[in-house]
């Protein structure tokens, strides 16, 4: 079954969840989206097919596609795709990805498996095995499942990927629900021992509203991380939500990919080297420097707290989705750059832990990270979560122009000698950020700095 048994946190959003004794379900009050909170069979594929099979009328697509795989003639064209078949910045594709904003399903596990879990970017993929941010049916063995995702999206696409991740090549057949029910795609599943992501390209551009999804699930749980639609045309930076760079722990072998990483590191820090005409920024695995900018903010305040999590998201912060660059980070994945993306996930914990960015070494001179936001929603404050060894940020510049950075901090942070703190800068104007650069030297605290979170307040 899924290793894990009680959840806490929403799957989509990660805020915390408050269940009502009694009931099955709770709401995240952020996000909306609904968990359940044990197995649940909300519309049993068995009950499905043996009320359609009593009565007299043809059935519908739906009936016939719950007979199971081989139940209706293989049609459109649909390729999994591996982790060895795509480049790293294929596996999620950013620029062209329009992402579910509800999901349902036959029946679900419940708690980070509930079909919430599929909404917005992969949580999961690249990831292989029974892991916890993915829907998982009620049962280990059950011959038809499906799942149900619906898109607010206008724009027209021309292919989609549904990103499979537990007993991946399960999914048979892929539905348009749109406007009645339109088979796009029936195939014989294909078994895999890694994650894959079954695309199906369309016939012709078409906007898509619902799509249901069809799998077999025996034996073993079936597990689908999210459904992504590919736009005909390049998103607009502003229609891009938050996603996450590919985790390391991909399915080619771990030698195979500490290299391609280590390749990708040096490629990055080459291209931001030349990209940011002299302005600092330098290969991971060194210490770096603190160039002048273009410009400096004038009447920019900080401010440091310890406000609950609860009070902190409800304020609607974007996180930052993607790594730019970095100086050094401790390790991979603990304590690696990328941890620092996303909402908090050590706060207000405080200490030595793995999931917060810390610098390669203890007191190692002046470091960075360089992190990127996607809404580009004019933003009132930043904010940044620090953990452990709070104190050391000395400068923030918005780098969303690389040939010209500006600061809109610098100075002493208010941090140093607290626990676990959230310090801000409020902006004297609102301003449209699409990345950020922190600096923090590593001397003016004793021992390691570790940043949980680093977000734009609207």
């Amino acid at each position: 079954m899924p290793s894990e048994s009680r959840v806490l946190r929403c799957g989509n959003c990660g805020a915390n969840l408050s269940p009502v004794p009694g009931q099955n379900v709770v709401e995240c009050v952020y996000c909306a989206q609904v968990t359940y909170l044990t197995a649940t069979e909300v519309n049993a594929p068995q009950r499905e097919l043996a009320a359609a099979n009593a009565r007299p009328s043809p059935n519908t697509l739906h009936e016939n596609l719950l007979q199971g795989p081989g139940s209706i003639t293989p049609r459109g064209r649909g390729t999994r795709l591996t982790t060895r078949d795509m480049k790293v910045e294929q596996l999620v594709p950013a620029d062209r990805a329009i992402w579910p904003v509800r999901g349902a399903a036959s029946t679900t596990y419940g708690g980070s498996w509930s079909p919430s879990a599929m909404v917005g970017p992969p949580k999961v993929f690249p990831r292989y095995g029974d892991i916890g941010g993915a829907w998982a049916p009620s049962s280990s063995s059950s011959p038809v499942e499906w799942v149900e995702l619906t898109y607010s999206s206008e724009l027209p696409v021309t292919a989609l990927r549904v990103y499979e991740t537990n007993k991946a090549g399960s999914v048979y057949a892929v539905v348009d629900c749109t406007s009645g029910e339109e088979l796009l795609y029936a195939g014989a599943p294909d078994p895999r021992t890694v994650s894959c992501a079954l695309e199906v390209t369309l016939p012709g551009p078409r906007v898509i509203r619902t799509l249901r999804v069809y799998l077999t699930n025996q034996p073993g749980y079936a597990e689908i991380d999210t459904v992504a639609l590919l736009a005909r045309d390049v998103l607009p930076l502003a229609a891009r939500p938050m996603i996450p760079p590919p985790t390391r722990e991909l399915s080619v072998g771990a030698a195979g990919w500490i290299f391609v990483i280590g390749l990708l590191c040096v490629i990055s820090g080459v291209i931001a080297a030349v990209t940011m005409g002299g302005s600092g920024s330098s290969m991971p695995g060194t210490a770096t420097v603190m160039p002048a900018t273009g410009e400096v903010l004038s009447g920019t305040v900080i401010t440091v707290g310890s406000p609950t999590l609860e009070a902190l998201q409800a304020r609607r912060p974007e996180w930052a989705f993607e790594v730019v660059d970095f100086s050094t980070e401790y390790g991979s994945p603990n304590n690696a750059a990328a941890q620092a993306l996303g909402a908090p996930n050590v706060y207000p914990r405080y200490g030595d832990i793995a999931e917060a960015w810390a610098p390669r070494s203890a007191d190692d001179g002046l470091q960075h990270v360089t992190v990127r936001f996607g809404s580009g929603v004019p933003a009132r404050s930043v904010v940044w979560v620090s953990t452990f060894g709070p104190g050391a940020v000395v400068r923030v510049d918005d780098v969303s122009n690389p040939a010209s950075a500006v600061t809109l901090w610098q100075g002493s942070d208010p941090s140093a000698g607290r626990d676990a703190s959230v310090v801000e800068l409020v902006l004297a104007q609102p301003r449209a950020i699409q990345a950020l650069r922190i600096y923090v030297d590593t001397n003016l605290v004793s021992g390691w700095e570790e940043i949980d979170a680093i977000g734009l307040i609207p």
